[in-house]
């Protein structure tokens, strides 16, 4: 039996569970990759706190998020609108297809990003429009608790996914999804359905030289 995963290479073809496929959803996003195992990091304007800790610093690189999320999988009503589950099968996590060193992408990157479905643009906006800025998502993340290096930090997307059309507009098997962000290069991944096409090697290859990547950066 093959063995799945969780986290995708970036032109990975997915292979979606026919009950998750219903009303499937695109989420670009901006992801960050921890450097070193950090605690309490905190920052001037974050949580009102002084600074015990560069949060910047602890940041490795940028990455790009090509995620599915399969919206009808858990109502609202069941789960309290939490969101996570709808997430979590395996290969929805499409990362890469390289991680930018932090010192190169600046202080916190304002960087544009795009997602086109079948080559039709969907969602075009700045990373500059986060709600919470990267050394914010830090600090809530590791108040209490300690990140170690190498965890991935999956932020939000911005807004014109399929479900907030009118009316919504989820993509199905055989649409390929390209998302860009300013500075990241491109993720390209196309949908199968479960019975339609097995997991490439070529597409498996790429993701372990992705992880090999990360394990070499955060152990120098």
């Amino acid at each position: 039996m093959q063995k799945k995963r969780i986290l995708s290479g970036a032109t990975a073809d997915i292979v979606v569970p026919c009950s998750a496929a219903q009303e499937l959803d695109y989420e670009a996003e901006l992801r960050f990759v921890v450097g070193k195992d950090c605690e309490d990091v905190m920052t001037e304007d974050a949580l009102g706190c002084k600074m015990t800790e560069d949060a910047l610093g602890c940041i490795l690189g940028y990455a790009i998020g090509n995620e599915r999320s399969a919206r009808d999988y858990v109502p609202h009503e069941v789960s309290g609108y939490r969101l996570g589950y709808r997430k979590s099968f395996d290969g929805f996590a499409p990362l890469g297809p390289c991680i930018v060193s932090a010192s190169l992408m600046g202080d916190i990157p304002k960087l544009q990003l795009q997602t086109r479905v079948n080559g039709e643009l969907r969602q075009n906006c700045n990373t500059c429009d986060m709600i919470w800025s990267i050394p914010k998502i830090l600090a809530h993340l590791t108040r209490g608790r300690s990140l170690r290096r190498g965890t991935i930090a999956i932020t939000r997307t911005p807004s014109s996914v399929g479900l907030g059309m009118k009316p919504p507009v989820y993509i199905k098997t055989g649409d390929a999804v390209e998302v860009t962000i300013e500075g990241l290069d491109q993720s390209g991944i196309i949908l199968y359905s479960e019975s339609r096409k097995p997991r490439s090697h070529h597409s498996r290859s790429c993701f372990l030289l992705l992880c090999l990547s990360i394990l070499c950066a955060v152990s120098n």
